[in-house]
């Protein structure tokens, strides 16, 4: 799907992600987020930062499924 979708389905409380990504967009607050989630040592690792603009040109967006979360 292309960005306009995400961002609706991310409107709409959905996490989305890039096919192939290890990581997900969400919506918060206005801004759009990404999560990075390692296993590091047996340790959950989450990196939160940014949203990278050329991302917006991407047309392999998709929704994640709630049960994958």
């Amino acid at each position: 799907m292309k960005f306009e979708e995400a961002l609706q389905a991310m409107r709409e409380g959905k996490k989305v992600k890039r096919k192939n990504y290890n990581c997900c967009f969400f919506l918060e607050n206005n801004q759009i987020f990404v999560i990075y989630q390692y296993c590091f040592k047996d340790k959950h690792i989450e990196i939160k930062e940014h949203f990278w603009l050329d991302e917006i040109m991407a047309e392999d967006w998709e929704i994640i499924d709630v049960a994958e979360n």
